[in-house]
């Protein structure tokens, strides 16, 4: 009988933990690596809330937000900001074309995006 109670109180305390974590922590929802081809773009569907966006490339991109162009970035290899969305947003990483030929490089990039960013 003792030990069920212990480990009820386990159960609970852990469940509990876990509850409040999701509740306002932070959650990585993208943290990758991929290749972006001279003229193409990714595009990323972020709901309204609070992210820290970090994008680095070895060749220049353009940051921008479909209804958040306050946040918008051209020609950078670093982008590394918290931002604040009111409404859905699209987030786009594009590889501006070379002359609009398609004849640049293709960028490698690395993205992480993280909701409520704990220490930002």
């Amino acid at each position: 009988m003792k030990y069920s109670v212990f480990i009820l109180l386990v159960a609970l305390l852990a469940s509990g933990v876990a509850v409040s974590g999701c509740l306002n922590g932070e959650e990585v929802l993208y943290d990758t690596t991929v290749t972006i081809d001279d003229g193409r773009q990714m595009a990323y569907d972020l709901a309204p809330g609070t992210y820290w966006i970090y994008i680095v490339s070895d060749e220049k991109l353009d940051i921008t937000f479909d209804t958040a162009s306050t946040y918008d970035q051209k020609g950078i290899t670093v982008y590394d900001r918290v931002i604040t969305l009111g409404s859905t947003a699209r987030m786009n990483v594009e590889n501006p074309s070379l002359l609009g030929l398609g004849l640049g490089k293709t960028a490698n990039v690395t993205i992480k995006v993280v909701k409520n960013p704990s220490d930002r």
